[in-house]
């Protein structure tokens, strides 16, 4: 049988071929063997569409055809992987501001703004919109006002007095004045002495009589002071009582309050008689002990005139003790009172007055000393003495009142109404005329009480007298008054001229310079990976910056412009369809600086970066293929840029079988590789896939010169050999049967291997005993035939032709039956 050669090897399954080689031997003759028909089924079944089996569409570009895969010619098919499942296509958007008019926190624009449209656009041009700040809520104008007095008011203690000329001539300035003239509201006057007596006490006295002390004149009064001296410390007493005229109408005077006082060795008393009966008379003291220890002493009688008769002396009176040569007390006391002292002393010592008093009398006897002074005083005085020995002493005084007196006042109120509050500058303005002699004093009522604001003084005659009242100044009604600088005993009757009255309420400007502008997007592109805001501006007037933040149910910040004539990129957070930005100023506590800035462009900027997912899924199909082999390969001729597998779909089910071992490399040759059982079918698919498909940013290609299904029954030839032995004798030994028996030419895409055994015919066991087989002609190392196949050749490389012999032997020994004998031979030849 000839010999078939394929158009070019392929890698193939290669299943056993059965021959047979019948031989006889009789009479020890060998026989000729006989022809073994091989038989030679090969196929090859290119590509023939591209299928589309799984319904999913091929992934990658087929530059040329499938056509060019049909035949091995050099001329490829070239598949590119594409885009991949896992792929995404970059976006590029670039959105320019699409208004100014939000005002989406309802708070209005602060600043002034320029041409909207030169922000807008996406490509910067040095067109600038200009912003700049405007006053904020904190600023305030200049304000300044000039309050008129507008009310004659007596709300306040005490009631008013004293006489205004005409009370508008204050409410301008104009030269016309109002004159302020003062009224007598009647002095307390100074009381005053019309008569001082005095005598001295001896010892042991009981009762001290003060002769001849005549009381005349109105408002009297009766002071009797007094004093003696005490042999031992303390325990010194006092006067039991002092009778103004005991013999007539016998009227009694009483201790003042606090009047009885002493201290080591001198006791002072002081007795008061209000009106008493006008008459020369008597005035009688009787004393508690006449002891020895009673030492002398002095009775002093003031005889006073314009006496307050209901409150005739400051209750109590003003007492001091001490010991040494100076002797003093300081009374305290009204303006206009008069005051009067008994200093006493527990020795014979001389007193000098050396304070404010007119001594009235200075008693020295034996044993004590008893001296008085009286001064008419203008708030306090001090009765002070100079004792020519040291010792101790008590000294008590008493402040009279007096009645009946001149005493010009002048105290009137007037009112500021509708004032304004919280300005900087809070000024009470006076314009004078001429100004009397004595001070004019202007309060205002605070907390209660009146507070000196200024005192107006005689050398201020013509002039503008100007003074804050901001620390008094709270409310918006504020009464003053002016009071006469001296109101107590006046005897003098003063004016004063006032022009004008008014309250100066100013604020200077405050500034408090801001930025605030919204600009939006409403049609923003919020489903791109990254965005970001991009801000191009060019010079700015100072240093300040502006913020930059973005709505979101309130405004959080994205960045800060801080620099110029630079582009500033913000990741644009929390992105809507609409997304609003709003610029501020960086300084926006009272700014004194007014900044502006140009702005070139205001874009928003989204975007996806391409993500790369190059894959391949190429599927073909061969569609005409005989199921009858028995061997099917994939077999591809090409190369490519990433390793390919390859993949056949399960016929019976709806799945792509596991991938093939073999995968397509970048060498170019021959891939062959053994068709999955289920995959068999008269149409038979396979797809081709990229190993590295996971994000792949490689995008590789596939060159195939030639794909299709081989499908085939192995191919061999037996080659007949002629029988070149007759004279075989039994017992001979071995014998060949003929030096080239069998010639094997294999045809195979594949390694393959050669195996051999025998089966015994009519008579038994001949192969086991007389059969030996070997690949040269030489008996030496021939293996004994078995009914079990046995391997020849072993590991064959695939090759169109490859010519393999095989000898076999014949050795029967002696004594066998020379009859006819027959064995069968069967050759295999397998996949190695």
């Amino acid at each position: 049988m000839g010999h078939y050669k394929l158009r070019k090897k392929r890698a193939i399954f290669i299943v056993f071929m059965l021959i047979v080689l019948p031989f006889s031997i009789k009479d020890s003759n060998l026989n000729f063997i006989l022809n073994a028909s091989a038989y030679n089924i090969y196929e090859d079944n290119n590509v023939d569409a591209d299928s589309d089996i799984d319904a999913t569409a091929n992934i990658g570009t087929d530059a040329t055809s499938y056509l060019d895969a049909q035949i091995l010619d050099a001329t490829d098919q070239i598949i590119t992987e594409g885009n991949g499942a896992g792929y995404v296509a970059g976006v590029n958007d670039e959105n320019d501001i699409d208004n100014d008019a939000s005002d989406i926190d309802a708070s209005a624009d602060i600043g002034t703004q320029g041409t909207f449209s030169n922000a807008q656009g996406t490509v910067a041009d040095t067109t600038y919109m200009n912003i700049q700040e405007g006053n904020g809520p904190g600023y305030v104008a200049a304000v300044t006002s000039n309050e008129i007095h507008d009310a004659i008011t007596d709300l306040h203690t005490p009631t008013d007095i004293g006489t205004y000329s005409n009370d508008a001539n204050m409410q301008s300035d104009d030269g016309t004045m109002n004159t302020l003239t003062e009224v007598d509201g009647g002095g307390a006057g100074t009381p005053t002495i019309s008569n001082v007596y005095f005598i001295g006490t001896g010892k042991k006295a009981s009762t001290t009589d003060l002769t001849n002390v005549a009381v005349a004149g109105s408002n009297t009064g009766l002071l009797c002071l007094l004093g003696h001296g005490q042999k031992t410390n303390g325990g010194g007493a006092y006067a039991t009582s002092v009778v103004w005229d005991v013999a007539g109408v016998g009227e009694a005077l009483t201790v003042v309050t606090g009047g009885q006082q002493q201290n080591v060795k001198s006791v002072v008393e002081m007795w008061l008689k209000v009106a008493p009966t006008s008459k020369t008379a008597t005035v009688t003291v009787t004393w508690t002990s006449t002891s020895d220890t009673w030492n002398g002493g002095t009775v002093g009688c003031y005889v006073l005139n314009n006496l307050d008769q209901s409150t005739p002396y400051d209750s109590p009176v003003d007492f001091r003790t001490g010991s040494g040569t100076a002797v003093s007390v300081t009374i305290l006391t009204a303006t206009g009172d008069l005051t009067i002292d008994l200093a006493q002393s527990g020795n014979a010592a001389t007193y000098t007055e050396s304070g404010d008093g007119t001594e009235e009398y200075n008693n020295v006897n034996t044993w004590s000393t008893a001296s008085s002074s009286y001064v008419a005083t203008d708030g306090s005085s001090d009765h002070a003495w100079t004792a020519s020995l040291s010792g101790g002493w008590s000294e008590v005084g008493i402040s009279l009142n007096g009645i009946g007196g001149v005493n010009y006042e002048f105290d009137r109120e007037f009112s500021f109404t509708g004032l304004p509050t919280g300005r900087t500058t809070e000024r009470l303005d006076i314009n004078t005329g001429t100004i009397g002699t004595e001070s004019l004093i202007v309060q205002i009522w605070e907390a209660s009480a009146w507070t000196t604001v200024v005192t107006i003084v005689d050398a201020n005659d013509g002039v503008w007298i100007n003074t804050s009242i901001s620390s008094w100044m709270d409310a918006t009604t504020e009464d003053f008054r002016f009071l006469g600088g001296t109101e107590t005993t006046d005897t003098t009757l003063n004016t004063w001229e006032i022009d004008m009255v008014m309250i100066l309420a100013a604020s200077p400007e405050s500034l408090d310079y801001e930025l605030d502008f919204e600009y939006q997007w409403t049609t923003a592109d919020a489903g791109q990976t990254s965005e970001e805001v991009s801000i191009w501006v060019g010079p700015r007037s100072d240093a300040e910056n502006i913020v930059v933040d973005y709505w979101s149910g309130s405004w959080t910040n994205i960045g800060t412009i801080n620099a110029a004539s630079t582009h500033f990129n913000f990741t644009a957070t929390g992105i809507a369809s609409t997304y609003t930005l709003r610029f501020t100023g960086s300084s926006e506590a009272a700014d004194g600086t007014q900044t502006n800035w140009d702005i070139d462009l205001i874009t928003l900027h989204t975007w996806t970066a391409e993500v790369l997912d190059y894959e391949l899924q190429w599927e073909h199909q061969s569609t005409t293929v005989d199921t009858n082999k028995d061997t099917y390969n994939v077999t591809i001729y090409g190369s490519a840029t990433e390793d390919m597998e390859i993949q056949t779909w399960d016929i019976g089910g709806t799945a792509w079988n596991a991938p093939l071992t073999l995968q397509i490399s970048t060498t170019e040759q021959w891939y062959n590789q053994t068709v999955d059982a289920n995959a068999i079918g008269t149409t038979i698919t396979w797809r081709y896939r990229g190993t590295s498909e996971a994000a792949d940013a490689v995008q590789d290609t596939f060159n195939i010169d030639y794909a299709g299904v081989a499908a085939w029954n192995h191919t061999m030839d037996i080659i007949e050999a002629s029988i070149g032995i007759t004279d075989y004798k039994q017992g001979s030994g071995n014998i060949s049967i003929d030096e080239g028996f069998m010639r094997i030419n294999v045809t195979s895409g594949v390694s393959y291997t050669i195996q051999i055994r025998g089966v015994d015919g009519t008579r038994s066991p001949v192969t086991s005993n007389w059969l030996f087989f070997d690949i040269d002609s030489d008996p030496a190392g021939a293996i004994q035939l078995t009914t079990s196949y046995q391997n020849v050749y072993i590991g064959n490389p695939a090759a169109d032709i490859t010519v393999s012999s095989i000898y076999i032997f014949l050795d029967i020994p002696d004594g066998e039956d020379d009859g006819a004998v027959t064995a069968t031979i069967w050759v295999q030849i397998i996949v190695a």
